[in-house]
């Protein structure tokens, strides 16, 4: 019996060893270095932030370069999306993009302390430049019926 809880043990150990040096080879190093994807969706909700605030700071007379920085960014978005299987569920949640977008198409912590009339101004300059990036995605990727 005292033989068995041994070899029991012994392979346990072994087992342990095994895993350790799997995840030591593997796992961490993957860890470390998120894929190109994650990598990718992070830049593009640092940009939508960015041009949210740039929205915000914005005179009448500079205006328009959130909007360049706007569309860049959705444009790489939609580049992304249209290539199948490349972004998971997980890594469009994980990587802010969803918490971004919200942020972008509704009112926002941008949007306080401003009159209710410039808020809405704001608000559909956003959609707007939204509604156009992805109009022109669906026009080129989506068959018709």
């Amino acid at each position: 019996m005292k033989n068995r809880v041994d070899i029991h043990r012994v392979s346990l150990f072994q087992v342990k060893v095994l895993a350790q040096e799997i995840y030591d080879k593997y796992f961490k190093v993957a860890q470390a270095q998120p894929r190109g994807v994650v990598a990718k969706l992070g830049n593009i909700v640092a940009q939508i932030e960015r041009a949210c605030q740039k929205q915000h700071m914005s005179t009448r007379d500079s205006g328009t370069g959130w909007r360049e920085l706007l569309t860049t960014a959705l444009n790489e978005l939609t580049l992304l999306l249209q290539e199948d299987g490349v972004v998971s569920a997980y890594e469009l949640h994980s990587s802010g993009l969803v918490q971004a977008l919200l942020t972008l198409l509704s009112t926002s912590c941008w949007d306080e302390g401003l009159q209710q009339d410039k808020s809405c101004k704001l608000l559909r300059q956003r959609q707007r430049v939204f509604r156009n990036c992805f109009k022109v995605l669906s026009r080129y990727s989506l068959p018709r019926v």
